[in-house]
């Protein structure tokens, strides 16, 4: 039975199939560039499940991960509700950090 960071990493690994081939980045020639990936995949999750955005694109468009983004790794606005989400996120790279950082959804999730 796989573990819920197993789980995850397909998750994210599937994610970072979606990407074309020319977004190179998420295409990893060697593992030192799997966390990377993982990474930007993890905010790809976040998007599609939270907001619905189903175009890889889509969700690229809203990423701002990089040197000087503010600490702001993507954003989403809802014309719907008049509200800006800013989002900042940090993939743990093994099962250990993983296992060691739980969070609460209540905390995570608004409701």
């Amino acid at each position: 039975m796989k573990t819920k960071y197993e789980i995850l990493v397909s998750m994210l690994d599937d994610l970072c199939d979606e990407a074309p081939a020319e977004y190179k980045k998420y295409h990893p020639t060697n593992e030192a560039e799997v966390p990377k990936a993982r990474g930007l995949a993890y905010i790809h999750l976040l998007l599609k499940i939270r907001f619905g955005l189903r175009s890889f694109k889509d969700r690229e468009d809203l990423i701002t991960d990089g040197t000087n983004d503010g600490g702001i790794d993507a954003y989403y606005i809802s014309h719907a509700s008049h509200t800006i989400y800013f989002i900042q996120s940090k993939f743990r790279n093994t099962e250990q950090n993983f296992d060691g950082e739980r969070r609460l959804a209540s905390r995570i999730l608004p409701r």
